[in-house]
């Protein structure tokens, strides 16, 4: 994983920021892994298709988003709550109540 490698304290003036970004856009682009493999599945990014197994797996769009976050922090602790409803959006909301909802 990249590591940071600006910080800007604020308040800051907008042409040290303007600069700031053409220094970044001049290194180029960091190279991004477009395939998360995780044991026997793969979550590709860039065809938003998921595989496991060899097989094709068919996904909404919030459950993508919701894999596609575990895979990339495979092996760390997250917590049910506070980082997947952040990062997923309202639609992991969604998923949480029809979970909850008697059948």
């Amino acid at each position: 994983m990249p590591e940071p490698t600006d910080y800007l304290v604020k308040p800051f003036v907008e042409d040290e920021l303007l600069a700031r970004l053409r220094a970044l856009l001049r290194r180029g682009a960091l190279p991004i892994r477009s395939t998360l493999e995780v044991g026997d599945l793969v979550v590709d990014r860039g065809a938003r298709a998921v595989r496991v197994a060899g097989r094709e797996v068919t996904l909404g769009a919030t459950e993508f988003r919701l894999l596609e976050y575990l895979a990339a922090n495979a092996g760390i602790a997250v917590h049910p709550r506070a980082d997947t409803r952040t990062r997923v959006g309202r639609g992991f909301r969604r998923i949480e109540q029809r979970r909850r909802r008697p059948t």
